[in-house]
């Protein structure tokens, strides 16, 4: 009982923390207050599925947890969401403020014009890698690769990871389409037609690989843009209220269009798998998705090994071929499935399958209870970082990088495993730094106002 009143109070503190961002900034602080989408994953992984799983004994991995270690993982928990959030409330204003002067100066003596035809280049270019290896790895599945995506991705991990240009292409015209800059706006009916395609492939595709989780992710990013890019101030304002009012509708039509795409999926083919899974549709979509509470819990249950953070190494040794280096580390997944089912994961190995950690779940995992203390407020550190560069590059597509940084890293970090996200992370925004970099150039003329800027002003001066 006690468990669920602790889940009830976090639920509340998130709310409030959530209503104060968007109370002080508007939509814009969906980019500028990393603390905001966090909050959101934090209710949706941490209390809404984590209560859900208790008061249905949804277990996955154990059905004797001690009501007493069940409290302890939500305490844990709880602390380690709301030091983050004091890290991001004591110095949110003050980083994003000392931006905003930053380019309010720059802008006034030298300003920033797009170059329209590179910018396009780029954009174009980056499409057209991710639709050719979207093709490429669509005439290869096949029910072994559904069942088995870990072996069946073996020795390609770049031509796995490319099609999330795809996903890069459609943030590259989705920027066009909404910037407010004169030299942009001109061609926007082109980029909406080049990114209306990129989109409609990223659906078509991730949904044949069964990566829903992708299309959420590429919804909640076009989502952020567009709040950014065209900001509603004040929470109580009609605007706001009808920006909101959209969001819920889309957010349930995105449910259920993902809960169609798998029931097809799993009518395709007969077997007591796909039957369980059809009778229990909606929860366990929920579960495969957002599930990743559990590890905490087993993990407060039970004596594992601390990995002392190798798996964050990992990470960076991504890139390197296993072919190469035969023993490098593997990431939070694998190793918390060795934890939970000892000698499971074996590197090479047919039938592999791996549990997606989460940011609370992979601090555990790497330092004990312990971990989610002192890691969840470092990322909040390195949030704040992205924030002020968004602030700081407000005036130009160089923001776009940065914008869709601080999104990846407040949303899909939450609920991924480190070094699958941080990969996926390096090819979604490489495309976009380069367009950031190389799109711009510098003229002198007097500052203009967009109204990303006024409303990143607007959350700077209420903190």
């Amino acid at each position: 009982m006690f468990y669920s009143f602790i889940l009830f109070c976090g639920l509340l503190l998130a709310l409030w923390n959530i209503f104060q961002g968007l109370r002080r900034g508007g939509t814009a602080a969906l980019i500028l207050n990393p603390g905001i989408w966090f909050s959101v994953f934090y209710i949706i992984i941490h209390l809404a599925v984590a209560s859900l799983k208790y008061s249905t004994s949804g277990w996955r991995y154990d059905y004797n947890y001690s009501e007493q270690n069940l409290i302890n993982a939500a305490l844990i928990g709880l602390l380690g969401y709301q030091f983050a959030i004091i890290v991001l409330n004591v110095f949110t204003r003050k980083v994003i403020s000392t931006g905003l002067r930053k380019a309010e100066y720059r802008e006034s003596s030298v300003g920033t014009e797009h170059i329209v035809w590179l910018i396009y280049s780029i954009g174009i270019v980056t499409m057209a890698i991710g639709a050719f290896y979207f093709l490429r790895n669509y005439g290869q599945l096949d029910e072994n690769f559904l069942s088995d995506r870990i072996s069946a991705g073996l020795g390609q991990g770049l031509s796995r990871s490319l099609p999330n240009f795809l996903i890069s292409s459609t943030l590259i015209f989705a920027y066009i389409y909404l910037s407010n800059k004169g030299e942009l706006r001109r061609s926007r009916a082109v980029a909406a037609v080049l990114g209306g395609l990129s989109f409609v492939m990223v659906v078509y595709y991730y949904n044949s690989i069964n990566s829903r989780n992708s299309i959420f992710l590429t919804v909640i990013l076009l989502g952020s843009l567009y709040m950014f890019m065209r900001p509603a101030v004040h929470i109580l304002s009609a605007n706001f209220i009808r920006k909101a009012s959209v969001a819920f509708i889309l957010a349930v039509a995105c449910w259920s269009a993902f809960t169609v795409m798998t029931r097809e999926r799993y009518t395709f083919t007969e077997s007591s798998y796909t039957l369980d899974r059809l009778d229990e549709l909606e929860t366990s979509m929920i579960y495969g998705a957002f599930g990743n509470d559990e590890n905490i819990v087993w993990m407060a249950n039970n004596t594992y090994k601390k990995h002392e953070g190798v798996s964050y190494f990992a990470a960076l040794s991504n890139f390197v071929p296993r072919s190469m280096w035969p023993e490098k580390p593997l990431g939070g997944g694998p190793r918390m499935k060795n934890e939970i089912f000892p000698g499971s994961y074996v590197v090479g190995a047919a039938g592999n399958s791996s549990f997606t950690t989460g940011l609370f779940a992979e601090a555990w995992l790497n330092f004990g209870p312990w971990g989610p203390l002192f890691i969840l407020p470092l990322w909040a550190l390195i949030g704040l970082l992205f924030a002020s560069n968004v602030a700081r590059n407000v005036y130009s597509i160089k923001a776009l990088p940065w914008m869709v940084t601080t999104v990846l890293w407040s949303t899909s970090l939450v609920y991924s495993e480190f070094a699958g996200f941080f990969a996926r992370y390096v090819f979604i925004v490489t495309p976009l730094f380069a367009v950031g970099f190389f799109g711009t150039q510098r003229s002198m003329r007097y500052m203009e106002y967009s109204g990303g800027y006024s409303a990143a002003q607007n959350t700077a001066k209420a903190g």
